[in-house]
């Protein structure tokens, strides 16, 4: 491998490392989310964080990785921010004040197996399988018998295999996982379990705290002037998660 290449696969890897002196650009890491953090740029999260950040001249830098690695990148402050992480999910991280979605959590599971639906307290005790990092058990009032996986299918097979009993994911992740068209789901019951805010997860160094203090100032202007709320809209994504503030599609903005 010649030595250009290999200097180009280093970037490619650890890419903040090597401009983490660049002011005018933050850097992101996420899990690709279906019409919220595209590969390709496009997404409701990735059209928030722009509105956010390029009217400060700050430009938008992203690397796609599974949930787990972001988590350690930012620990490692290999990357300026990590998306979609639950409140103080992440001890190293500062958090900003102002959330920007929220993760509306279900369970999956077959439907002769509970006669009547009694939210987080039909799982206590049972065999819970989810993606490996997200930490239900930390925001869950009633203990489980966890099990973590990469991959949804994974967990949706575990389900059909009757390994675990219920796998918990968030409902817009599910349903794009269901949408894949090779899980027969017909058999199976989907009921609400939880609803955990998501936030930025920044880096714990002078980086992190300079972009926090700009998201919370410009976030709060963009909720306010209905920005927000357009961009909900325009994404067909359902409620605002705040709780001044809500979606009303006869009322346009």
């Amino acid at each position: 491998m010649n030595k250009i290449l290999l200097i180009s696969l280093i970037f490619i890897i650890n890419f903040p490392l090597s401009a983490s002196n660049s002011d005018d650009t933050i850097y992101f890491v996420t899990e690709s989310w279906q019409d919220a953090t595209n590969s390709d740029g496009t997404g409701i999260y990735w059209d928030i964080l722009r509105k956010v950040y390029n009217p400060k001249g700050i430009k938008i830098s992203f690397k796609i990785v599974p949930y787990e690695r972001s988590v350690k990148m930012i620990q490692h402050q290999k990357a300026d921010a990590a998306i979609g992480t639950y409140e103080d999910e992440i001890e190293e991280a500062i958090y900003p004040k102002w959330h920007f979605d929220a993760d509306q959590v279900v369970a999956i599971f077959k439907k002769n197996l509970i006669k009547k639906w009694q939210g987080e307290s039909s799982i206590a005790n049972k065999k819970v399988v989810w993606i490996r990092g997200y930490a239900y058990d930390e925001y869950l009032n009633v203990s489980v018998k966890k099990y973590e996986v990469d991959l949804r299918k994974s967990a949706l097979l575990m389900l059909q295999n009757n390994r675990v009993d219920f796998f918990l994911d968030a409902i817009y992740d599910l349903q794009a996982e269901l949408d894949k068209g090779y899980f027969d789901y017909s058999h199976y019951q989907i009921e609400d379990v939880i609803q955990l805010n998501l936030y930025l997860a920044f880096a714990n160094n002078e980086r992190g705290k300079k972009f926090r203090k700009i998201f919370d100032e410009q976030f709060s202007i963009l909720l306010k002037s209905g920005e927000i709320k357009r961009l909900y809209e325009q994404w067909d994504w359902g409620f605002l998660p705040f709780p001044d503030f809500t979606v009303n599609t006869n009322d346009k903005q």
